[in-house]
This record gives C-alpha cells, structure tokens and sequence, in this order.
C-alpha cells in the first residue's frame, strides 16, 4: 500500500477496533495446506463479527481488495521449503486459548527466501466482555 491508502487503514482500525470487547479464542487443530502447517481456532462468532465490520469499512474507503478464497484464520506455523506437501501433524495437542486483545497492523516484506513482518501498529480492543 501507498501512503495514502496506509494511512486510510490506520483510520479505519483506529475508528472500528475500539468498539469491539475484548474476546477468547482457542486454537483447536492443525490443517496441513499445501506446503503449509496451519494452527486453526475454533469457529469465533466475536472474530467473525469485527472482520465483517472491517470488511465493510475498507470496502466503502475502497482499501484492499476483495478476497475470493473463504475467510480462514490461522497461523502459519511451517513452510516446506521444498515445496512438499505438509503431511506431519503434531501428536498430543491440546487446545490452547487465549484472549484477544488488540488487532496489530503489520507490514510484510515478501523476498523469495522468507518474508519479513514488521509491527506498524497496535490497536487495543476497547473493552471487557
């Protein structure tokens, strides 16, 4: 993003975040993707809800583009850097959850050996459930 537009994103988080609480997510299972391993939570009305709110904001500024593909959180927790796919899965895992906090605006530096992300931003949730 430009300028411009980066500084439109900082408006919107900072206009939408603070009216959302503060919710629990739990991180539930592992999903190989492609060349991926994905740590996925369990299905959050809460964070469904503020990235519909985002969505609508960033649509109406006319920031970003539309995303095709279902929307599904996760963290990527490894890349093969082979290209193969990502059959090994974690053995004994428990749910982990966690609270929520704040939404983090990050830039990401792609290169074709790994991707850098830098913290550009932090905006808290505005209050307790």
């Amino acid at each position: 993003l430009g300028p411009e537009k980066l500084e439109k994103v900082r408006d919107i988080l900072q206009k939408v975040i603070p009216g959302f609480a503060k919710f629990t997510l739990t991180l539930s299972e592992f999903k190989g993707q492609r060349d991926m391993l994905w740590l996925l939570p369990k299905r959050s009305a809460e964070l469904e809800t503020l990235r519909d709110a985002l969505n609508a904001e960033f649509a109406a500024e006319r920031v970003g583009k539309t995303e095709r593909r279902g929307y599904l959180p996760h963290i990527m927790m490894g890349k093969s850097k082979t290209g193969r796919r990502m059959t090994w899965m974690p053995e004994n895992f428990s749910p982990q959850s966690f609270m929520v906090d704040r939404i983090n605006l990050y830039e990401s530096e792609l290169t074709p050996g790994s991707a850098t992300h830098t913290l550009i931003e932090s905006y808290p949730l505005g209050h307790e459930n």
